[in-house]
């Protein structure tokens, strides 16, 4: 088996970055910060943008993580959860629950990406970009 593939959005400079992520340490901290308690990830990995960098400690609030998929759209593009895809004329945002990877369409119905024809599928943004 690989090593999953992970998309990592940049909340406050609107960015971003890919990976393959090698193991995650998620720390809860006790302090308080604007009423809500401030959650620390570490993270080791292997930045394929800046290998130099090996490990990343942040508050969880100003980033978002987004797991890859397995499947890539009509263009080639890797399908990440909280992207945006049009198929057969919807949007709907690719989540994962009930053990699968699925689509979010706007009428509030979901189906596996496992099940939809790939070739039809294209990716038209990302969620963490509508926030």
């Amino acid at each position: 088996m690989g090593n999953l593939l992970f998309k990592i959005y940049d909340k406050q400079n609107r960015k971003f970055f890919y990976t393959d992520l090698m193991n995650i340490k998620i720390a809860n901290g006790n302090r308080m910060l604007d009423g809500k308690k401030k959650v620390h990830l570490t993270m080791s990995f292997e930045n394929q943008i800046c290998p130099e960098v090996s490990e990343i400690n942040y508050d969880t609030r100003n980033y978002t993580i987004h797991q890859y998929t397995g499947c890539k759209d009509r263009n080639g593009n890797m399908i990440y959860e909280g992207d945006a895809i049009k198929y057969r004329g919807q949007v709907g945002i690719v989540k994962f629950f009930a053990g699968a990877f699925r689509c979010n369409w706007r009428d509030q119905t979901d189906d596996s990406i496992g099940e939809m024809v790939v070739e039809q599928m294209e990716v038209v943004g990302s969620e963490s970009l509508m926030e």
